[in-house]
């Protein structure tokens, strides 16, 4: 009985030997963490006649394994798993649990080709620049109106080729339209100091540079390279080049010269005194230069009251900046007056400090801000006054103005024998027979009472000399030598006295804003000095 059975359990275990050796498939697995310990597990895997599942061996390294505290309980460990790559036969597949999901397989992009195109660029195409202005032809001859420089450029501010005069004949061969003519010798000079005709006048600014004084007692040293400028601004007299003097003006600073200051030399140093004598040939001006505020200051007063309407000086400021600087631009140097006696400074002050950098402009451009004292209602011309039309100085209404006998004059008395002589040796004409005679106006502005004169006939010739106009002008500035302030007038005889009177009417050329017209204007109707200026300027504006 005890054989039987250990035969039995032998067999048994022998015949179970065998099932296992022909079926199944031992698998080992070795853990290996920091060398420390290897264990050895026998997986049992269920494997289907049709499958042999080829036993592997993986290997998993644990590198850095961190163990948390309690105050960092975030463990960083990185884990590399090496696992060799496995065998897959049509007899050899294997294939996952049941439980697991199908695995994802992920085909790798193909690689994708750069093509790098080379694109040839173009050849260069030279860029010829805009032209800096365009030229008309124009065929002519001008006369020069005013001081000033021709400029190797039709452009502001380029450099200086030579200096003209008053008078002057120029050739022009174009125009551009930066507002240039071109001379015959390749140099530029603007619009505005170029007219069809010669100017009238008897007074010229000096060509030279007056050199004035540093004090009115002991004066300054002369130097043949050197200016002498007073500045408004310190009081003081200082010497420098012209070229330096001009480098001055900006926005803020301006320069001109003192038409009632008169420089002379003695003993070697230059003396400044105050006279008004422009007929004297060895008239020497004293140039000015300061701040625009001071400048503006002094020369609004000169020019007009600290009394007038405070709207009025502002129009005034405005007026005279636009001229002062305009004139600056272009490298001239213009006649101002600044003011030697007491005044409402204050009142001034305000006024020129609400205005102080605006300016009158035509198209762009600063305007030729001319201005005068007072009207017979109606303003004058450029083209009737000096022979050039700008389109922006007309004859305007200033009708209200003679609402007052402010500027109305009860005339002025001649003697015959004065006035004949006077026009025989300024206009060449023999004056015969009753004085009476001797004017007869021909032509007035329209619509005035009293007009400007714009044509006389004097012992019944309305031209003199080479052909020249005779006009109220004329008859003021040449042949009465400002000895009446106007240019419009009636001419009366008196027998009993033999006298030629002239009634007076407005003071001034009359070209332009009309002060005393501007200060009823802003007194009885309440006009501010933009209305004023838009209204003597038509067409411009003010910035």
């Amino acid at each position: 009985m005890r054989k039987a059975s250990v035969w039995k359990i032998a067999l048994a275990l022998f015949i179970g030997c065998v099932y296992i050796f022909l079926f199944g498939i031992v698998q080992t697995v070795t853990v290996e963490a920091n060398n420390e310990f290897s264990v050895s597990v026998d997986i049992p895997t269920v494997t289907t006649p049709v499958t042999v599942e080829t036993p592997s061996s993986s290997t998993i390294k644990l590198q850095n394994v961190y163990k948390p505290s309690f105050e960092d309980y975030i463990p960083e460990t990185t884990v590399e798993i090496t696992t060799p790559p496995e065998t897959t036969t049509e007899d050899n597949v294997i294939r996952p649990p049941e439980s697991q999901t199908d695995p994802v397989i992920t085909t790798p992009p193909p690689e994708t080709v750069t093509t790098t195109t080379t694109t040839t660029p173009p050849p260069e195409t030279e860029v010829t620049p805009a032209p800096e202005w365009n030229e008309t032809p124009v065929n002519g001859v001008r006369y020069v109106n005013e001081n000033c420089y021709s400029r190797k450029k039709a452009l502001l501010g380029a450099e200086t080729v030579k200096a003209y005069s008053v008078n002057d004949k120029v050739t022009v061969v174009a125009k551009t339209d930066t507002g240039y003519y071109k001379l015959s010798d390749g140099s530029f000079i603007h619009e505005d100091y170029l007219s069809e005709s010669e100017i009238v006048t008897t007074t010229t600014p000096p060509e030279t540079t007056p050199p004035p004084s540093d004090d009115n007692n002991g004066g300054v040293d002369a130097g043949s390279d050197q200016v002498y400028v007073f500045n408004a601004d310190t009081e003081e007299y200082f010497a420098c080049t012209m070229s330096e003097l001009m480098a001055m003006a900006d926005d803020d600073t301006l320069i001109g010269y003192d038409q009632y200051q008169q420089v002379t030399v003695e003993n070697g140093k230059f003396v400044v005194t105050h006279t008004w004598d422009f007929n004297n040939p060895d008239y020497t001006y004293l140039y000015v230069v300061g701040s625009a505020r001071e400048i503006i200051i002094e020369a609004v007063v000169a020019e007009i009251s600290d009394w007038y309407a405070e709207e009025a000086i502002k129009a005034q400021a405005i007026c005279d900046y636009t001229y002062l600087r305009k004139k600056n631009i272009y490298g001239t140097i213009p006649p101002i007056h600044l003011v030697s006696y007491n005044y409402n400074r204050s009142r001034v002050e305000k006024c020129v400090d609400a205005v102080l950098g605006l300016a009158v402009y035509y198209n762009g451009e600063m305007i030729q801000s001319t201005f005068t004292a007072a009207t017979p209602g109606y303003t004058n011309s450029s083209y009737d006054v000096w022979g050039v039309h700008y389109p922006y100085l007309v004859s305007v209404d200033s009708s209200w103005e003679m609402n007052y006998d402010t500027f109305k004059k009860v005339g002025a008395r001649f003697d015959s024998s004065y006035i004949k002589q006077r026009v025989k040796d300024v206009l060449g004409i023999e004056l015969k027979g009753s004085p009476a005679n001797w004017f007869s106006i021909k032509d007035t502005l329209e619509s005035t009472e009293y007009g400007w004169v714009t044509s006389v006939a004097v012992g019944g010739k309305t031209t003199y000399g080479n052909g020249k106009k005779i006009t109220g002008r004329v008859i003021r500035e040449q042949v009465l030598d400002f000895a009446i302030v106007s240019p419009a007038f009636t001419v009366g005889y008196d027998e009993s006295s033999d006298e030629l009177i002239f009634y007076i009417y407005g003071s001034g050329h009359g070209v332009g804003f009309s002060q005393f017209g501007a200060h009823i204007a802003a007194q009885d109707m309440g006009w501010k000095y933009d209305r004023i200026l838009y209204h003597y300027f038509p067409g411009t504006e003010i910035k």
